[in-house]
């Protein structure tokens, strides 16, 4: 049974999991969720996708930070990261 539409997700949840229930994490461990993750995705090609909100998160808190430094041309800051002004205000004031 596929826990998480995201293999990723899945297996980094499985390893949690075991490793709360057991207090450490073994190799005996490691195999068991192989085999697991084997039989519920085995055959399937599942898609790993980009990380795209933490490089959001990390793009809009470089916009910030420039801002906090004095950088205050939103004309220039939109140029810079790509986005459009409109978005740049929207980001620095929240």
């Amino acid at each position: 049974m596929v826990f998480d539409s995201d293999i990723v997700r899945d297996i980094l949840q499985r390893v949690v999991e075991a490793a709360q229930r057991e207090g450490s994490f073994t190799e005996t461990m490691a195999i068991q969720i192989e085999r697991q993750v084997r039989r519920d995705w085995g055959g399937t090609e599942p898609y790993i996708r980009c990380d795209v909100e933490s490089r959001i998160i990390d793009r809009n808190d470089k916009i910030i930070e420039a801002w906090d430094s004095g950088q205050k041309d939103v004309r220039q800051l939109a140029q810079r990261f790509g986005l459009s002004p409109r978005q740049v205000r929207r980001i620095v004031y929240g």
